[in-house]
């Protein structure tokens, strides 16, 4: 049985300039000030900053006092209006990322698109309403607090 692409996306719309939302997504270590408190994320490596294509990020994921590794590869970025990140390694079977930005007027329409495979085969497949659930969680946040840190000037 092939396994299928599940997808996820999460949109927001956001007051700043294009560029600053651009390049604090070009920083790995952004992720920390973004990233729920109940996700743990600590930086690894990052072999490049600012991020550029084929750049390689490692980051350890925890939850419950386990950390996970997990290493991406910047696919594609064109700026001002995407940036894409692919699991090299990691939890799922497969993992793609886009970061979208449209302009819209004043507003910034920040897109997240994930396309996945969850881990473990047909039990992944069990888990996928919890592995759903949980992408809501995070990019709410997520979305949240990159609004306030774009819309305010600590970035």
């Amino acid at each position: 049985m092939k396994d299928r692409f599940n997808i996820f996306t999460r949109s927001v719309d956001i007051n700043c300039p294009v560029d600053k939302i651009f390049n604090f997504h070009l920083d790995t270590n952004n992720v920390i000030k973004i990233s729920p408190p109940f996700l743990k994320v600590r930086v690894r490596h990052i072999s490049d900053l600012p991020l550029k294509e084929k750049s390689q990020i490692t980051i350890e994921i925890g939850r419950f006092g386990m950390f996970i590794p997990w290493e991406v590869k910047i696919e594609k970025i064109s700026f001002p209006t995407q940036i894409v990140d692919l699991q090299i390694s990691g939890p799922f079977n497969y993992w793609k990322h886009e970061h979208n930005f449209l302009l819209k007027g004043e507003l910034i329409t920040m897109t997240d698109k994930i396309v996945f495979i969850p881990p473990f085969g047909i039990i992944g497949k069990i888990f996928l309403p919890f592995i759903l659930l949980n992408l809501i969680f995070m990019f709410r946040y997520r979305h949240k607090k990159t609004k306030q840190l774009m819309e305010n000037d600590g970035s």
